[in-house]
């Protein structure tokens, strides 16, 4: 699974990469610029995702 993690000092962030196998490498920085980016980009998925009460009755969409 992606993932973005938006910290009070530093922002990292692990993407699948294009032959398919997560790798598990991440990008991590401390600039501040790069911490706001972070918290804006954690904020618009956060705010758009859904609660999934029931796996088994999930579909993608």
């Amino acid at each position: 699974m992606p993932a973005v993690v938006a910290a009070d000092n530093f922002m990292a962030m692990a993407l699948f990469p294009k032959s398919t196998v997560f790798d598990r490498k991440y990008v991590i920085c401390f600039e501040p610029g790069a911490l706001v980016w972070g918290k804006e980009l954690y904020d618009y998925y956060e705010q758009r995702s859904k609660q999934i009460k029931n796996i088994d009755n999930y579909t993608y969409a």
